[in-house]
C-alpha cells in the first residue's frame, strides 16, 4: 500500500511540474500545448506581399526600392550573368547559398573557373518538388544545356509536406504544394493557400490540411503535449529530455535565444526522421517516382539533368545517413551525385560549415569544395 501511495505520489508531482513548465515556456514552439494556431494578421499580410507564391509556396522576389539579392529575371545576382547561360541551379538553401556572399557560391566560382553562367535559381527550405516546380516556371533559353537540381537528404520529408508546421513546427506561413502516390503514379497537389485567400479563412483551411498532411498525426500530434502530461512527455521521452534539460540549464533569458539553443537538438531529430523514411517503401516509390519523372521531363526537352545531395552537418555526424547513402546509390538511371562520401573524406569537416542557428550550411571553404567536386563530374563530358 505504501509503495502505491509513494508511486501516486510522484506521478502527481511530475504531472504537477511538467504542467506548470508547461506553462511558464508556452512560447517556445516545440513545446505545442496548443494545438489551434494563432496567426498574426499584420506577419500574414507581410508574407503574402513579400514571399508568398501560390504555385510554389513561397518564393524569393526582386524589390526595386530595397537592397536585394535577386534580380527581375528571378535568379540570385551574378558577376557573370552576361556570358553565356550553360546551366541552370535549382533546389534548397544549399544552392541558393545562405551564410555566404554572393561572389562565394558554388554557382560563382564554378562560372568564374569554367568560363560560364549558372544561374542561381535555389530557395530556402524547399523540396525536390517545389525545385521542380520553379523549373518549370523559369523561361529557358536554346543556350540552356544542363539543369541542376540541389537538395539535402531531408527532401523525402518535405515532398510531402503541405503545411510545414506539421513538419517544422513553428513555421507558420509554410503552405505548399506537394506530391504523392495514387494508384502507383506520381500526383502533384496545389499549395492549399491560395492568393486570394485571407486571414480569417486560414482556420478552415488547416482543418482540410490535418486530413491530407501525414505529418499531422505521424509527427505534430506526437510531439504535442496534453493531459495526461506525464504520458504525454514519455511519448518522446529522448526528445523531451534533452529539450528540458536545455531549457532548465539555460542562462539566457529571452525566449528567443532559448529557442537558438534548442534548435540545433531540434535539427537532429528532424533529419533522422527523414533518414528513417528512406527505410520506408512508400517514400522510397514516391522519391524514386519523382527522381525519374523529372529526369524523364527534361529528356523530353533535350536537357542534362543531374542531381545533387548536399548532406547537412547533422547527416554527416548520424549513423543513420546510410540509409540515404544506399538509397541514391541503388539509382543508376539518373545522374545522381550524392556528395557525403566527399564530405566525409575531409580532415577538418566542420571547416565546410558555418556555425549559424540552422543547422550549418556551406562555408566559403565549403562551397569551394562542392565547386571542384562538380567541376570533376558535370563538366568532364562538357
Amino acid at each position: 500500500m505504501i509503495i502505491i501511495l509513494i508511486t501516486i505520489s510522484i506521478y502527481l508531482i511530475l504531472e504537477i511540474y511538467i504542467y506548470f513548465f508547461l506553462k511558464k515556456y508556452s512560447s517556445i514552439r516545440w513545446l505545442i500545448t496548443n494545438k489551434n494556431t494563432k496567426f498574426n494578421y499584420e506577419k500574414f499580410y507581410n508574407f503574402k506581399k513579400n514571399i508568398f507564391n501560390e504555385k510554389l509556396g513561397w518564393d524569393y522576389k526582386y524589390f526595386k526600392k530595397k537592397r536585394n539579392f535577386i534580380t527581375k529575371k528571378g535568379f540570385k545576382k551574378s558577376n557573370y550573368s552576361k556570358r553565356k547561360n550553360d546551366i541552370l541551379a535549382f533546389g534548397d538553401s544549399y544552392t541558393f547559398c545562405r551564410q555566404v556572399e554572393n561572389n562565394k557560391t558554388w554557382e560563382e566560382i564554378i562560372s568564374k573557373k569554367k568560363n560560364t553562367f549558372i544561374a542561381n535559381y535555389g530557395v530556402g527550405n524547399y523540396g525536390l518538388d517545389q525545385a521542380f516546380l520553379k523549373f518549370k516556371l523559369v523561361r529557358k533559353k536554346r543556350e540552356n544545356k544542363i539543369i541542376i537540381f540541389g537538395f539535402v537528404p531531408e527532401t523525402i520529408c518535405r515532398i510531402q509536406s503541405s503545411w510545414k508546421n506539421y513538419l517544422e513546427f513553428g513555421n507558420i506561413h509554410g503552405f505548399k504544394p506537394s506530391v504523392k502516390l495514387k494508384n502507383n503514379s506520381l500526383k502533384f497537389n496545389n499549395n492549399f493557400l491560395k492568393k486570394k485567400f485571407n486571414h480569417s479563412q486560414l482556420n478552415k483551411l488547416i482543418d482540410k490540411i490535418k486530413i491530407e498532411d501525414r505529418f499531422y498525426k505521424e509527427k505534430f500530434l506526437k510531439y504535442s503535449f496534453s493531459f495526461p502530461f506525464v504520458l504525454s512527455f514519455f511519448k518522446n521521452l529522448f526528445f523531451n529530455l534533452e529539450i528540458f534539460k536545455k531549457i532548465l540549464f539555460s542562462k539566457e533569458k529571452k525566449f528567443s535565444l532559448i529557442e537558438e539553443e534548442i534548435f540545433p537538438i531540434v535539427m537532429k531529430y528532424n533529419i533522422k526522421l527523414s533518414h528513417k523514411l528512406y527505410n520506408e517503401d512508400y517514400s522510397k516509390k514516391l522519391m524514386l517516382k519523382l527522381l525519374t519523372h523529372i529526369t524523364s521531363e527534361l529528356r523530353k526537352q533535350k536537357l542534362e539533368c543531374y542531381f545533387v545531395i548536399f548532406p547537412q552537418l547533422f547527416d554527416l555526424k548520424l549513423k543513420t545517413r546510410k540509409n540515404y547513402q544506399n538509397f541514391f546509390k541503388k539509382i543508376k538511371s539518373q545522374n545522381l551525385i550524392d556528395l557525403t562520401s566527399n564530405f566525409l573524406k575531409q580532415k577538418n569537416i566542420s571547416n565546410l560549415y558555418t556555425n549559424d542557428k540552422y543547422g550549418g550550411h556551406l562555408s566559403n571553404k565549403g562551397n569551394n569544395f562542392v565547386a571542384t567536386e562538380l567541376i570533376k563530374i558535370i563538366f568532364k563530358n562538357n
